[in-house]
């Protein structure tokens, strides 16, 4: 797939990894891969195709929706994030909040809510400290909520 995404001149690629815990990415996403491997991923792509006037390449890390992320995991899953230009937020909404825009989740992640209640009963504030410490901690990576953080600039 490198030398089909070298034929771009300007390109964005978007990975997404909608938590930091493991743990968690097994309970919503059992059959996807495991975050280390889509950092790899990511980060493979970054090094080997050139950001140059030729490929103006871009690397995005979308956490939509923001899944529980257990407070030993989120610094260091933040400081992971460095190799990317741009990071997309949102956070999680069940169908019976979904508006057209919002990003929905199937209904058995919706019971999981309960095994994570530490996280869902302080969403508002969990997502918001979340979104901080992003911001705090990668100074030179562009972060967007919502639609806006999908296009190319």
């Amino acid at each position: 797939d490198i030398d089909l995404l070298k034929q771009f001149k300007r390109l964005r690629v978007n990975m997404s990894i909608p938590t930091g815990s493991e743990s968690v990415r097994k309970d919503f996403e059992p059959q996807s891969p495991s975050i280390q491997a889509r950092l790899n991923a990511i980060g493979k792509l970054r090094h080997n195709i050139p950001d140059n006037q030729d490929h103006q390449i871009r690397f995005s890390i979308t956490i939509t929706p923001l899944l529980p992320i257990f407070p030993e995991d989120e610094t260091p899953f933040i400081c992971k994030l460095e190799v990317i230009d741009r990071i997309v937020i949102q956070a999680f909404h069940s169908a019976s909040q979904k508006s057209v825009l919002a990003a929905t989740t199937r209904k058995e992640a919706v019971n999981l809510k309960e095994k994570y209640k530490w996280w869902y009963d302080n969403e508002s504030e969990k997502y918001n400290n979340f979104l901080e410490n992003l911001k705090a901690l990668l100074c030179d990576v562009e972060v967007f909520e919502g639609k806006a953080g999908f296009g190319y600039d």
